[in-house]
């Protein structure tokens, strides 16, 4: 074998040493940056969701304040059968009374006004779907969630045991009794969906009808009266977030 010429080892050392390989070695763990916001994200995530999980006792059953401090969301069965107002706890801030605003049995969500806020940031709820292959966050019954868990959207369809809720959830998720009305949030902090409860389940309510029913209610509170409005005397009766008021009538005239 002949020996390798001076001339050659230097072109190849060249070569080598001007190539992107050399010139730029691969850093171990250099996607390392990303994946710690991601958990730092994650956790701040599920530190918010922590402070805002509540219970009913009364049923058992868990619920999250949304849209605002004085508002929960949790699941229709939820709440005893005939009843207008249930209680509300808070691991940390006591308990509150509340009123049930809106109640959809068919789609087992409900929506409930708290007598006294709890002092948290309240969620927003999503106004759609999720995709399938979605990843969200799930906490469970807050007396007893030690961390959070993932739950991927594998199909939405219609839900066995509710025939009119025909975009159920179905996702990864392995909820124990007492998870009832827990929230599934997305990355952006959104609340998704609610379980629907029993041992084993991995079905979930979407809560986009609850954002329009509370948009019903807020536009029939605050614009005009459906029906028109009586008059008595110079005055106009019209109804008001908080009752009635009496509005002068500047049409009204003396002998009609």
């Amino acid at each position: 074998m002949r020996p390798l010429s001076p001339t050659w080892l230097i072109a190849a050392a060249l070569a080598a040493a001007a190539s992107p390989a050399a010139a730029e070695p691969k850093r171990a763990g250099a996607g390392a940056p990303a994946a710690r916001s991601e958990v730092r994200a994650a956790t701040a995530l599920a530190d918010r969701l922590r402070h805002a999980s509540v219970l009913l006792p009364e049923m058992g059953c868990s619920g999250v304040v949304a849209h605002s401090q004085s508002e929960i969301v949790t699941a229709a069965h939820c709440i005893p059968s005939g009843r207008s107002a249930v209680t509300v706890r808070h691991l940390e801030l006591g308990t509150r009374t509340a009123t049930v605003l809106y109640r959809d049995d068919a789609r087992d969500l409900a929506w409930l006004e708290l007598s006294e806020p709890f002092a948290v940031s309240a969620f927003p709820l999503a106004t759609g779907l999720p995709k399938v292959n979605d990843k969200l966050v799930f906490l469970g019954r807050i007396d007893r969630a030690k961390r959070p868990r993932r739950a991927v959207v594998e199909r939405v369809a219609r839900c066995p045991h509710l025939p009119e809720l025909d975009d159920a959830l179905f996702t990864t998720l392995d909820a124990k009794p007492g998870d009832s009305g827990a929230p599934l949030v997305n990355d952006q902090g959104e609340v998704v969906a609610l379980v629907q409860g029993g041992a084993r389940c991995h079905i979930a309510s979407p809560v986009y009808p609850l954002v329009r029913a509370r948009a019903a209610r807020e536009a029939s509170l605050s614009g005009p009266s459906s029906t028109p409005a009586e008059r008595l005397g110079p005055f106009r009766v019209e109804r008001t977030r908080d009752g009635y008021r009496l509005r002068w009538s500047f049409s009204w005239r003396l002998g009609g």
